[in-house]
């Protein structure tokens, strides 16, 4: 039913350079002692693109869509949910403050909550009928409210209202 929305990639990159910065010092120091030859240092590198694509810091694996009679989120590895559209309750623009241990990443919180975070800007609360399944770093959890950051919130919810009768 569209093109996906996607998410605010600010974190995803931060914490990307952060990954690639660590892993350079670390290299360097040890190519510099005499530990490891050129041939480590080019695995390394692959192996740090593969991790940085796999674990959802890429921006290739995001965004929300509504396909199939699902509203799909998926944020790489981090976070992966297919929400039935007939178990939507609500959607809505967040407005206030998240609670600290929520503010960025994606947790899991108390009473079937999920929070995926990159930005504190435009994110949408979803609330379900019931819980529903997603994953979170490949394990399964039951979730009832999801709050999203969103480059397009109005986007996510011009999807969603179809379903919800709203206008």
């Amino acid at each position: 039913m569209g093109d996906p929305v996607s998410y605010p990639k600010g974190l995803f990159y931060a914490l990307t350079v952060l990954l690639v910065f660590t892993t350079a010092m670390v290299t360097l120091a040890l190519f510099l002692s005499g530990e490891i030859g050129v041939e480590w240092i080019l695995l390394l590198a692959g192996l740090l693109a593969m991790e940085t694509v796999v674990s959802g810091l890429s921006p290739i694996w995001g965004g929300i869509s509504s396909e199939g009679g699902h509203l799909r989120v998926r944020l790489g590895l981090l976070l992966r949910v297919d929400i039935p559209l007939e178990k939507l309750e609500s959607a809505e623009m967040f407005v206030g403050k998240m609670p600290i241990y929520l503010r960025y990443g994606v947790h899991f919180a108390p009473r079937k909550t999920i929070a995926a975070i990159t930005s504190r800007k435009s994110i949408v609360a979803i609330q379900t009928k019931g819980p529903v399944r997603a994953y979170m770093h490949g394990f399964p959890v039951k979730v009832q409210t999801f709050y999203i950051s969103v480059d397009d919130p109005e986007a996510v919810l011009e999807m969603v209202r179809p379903v919800l009768g709203e206008k």
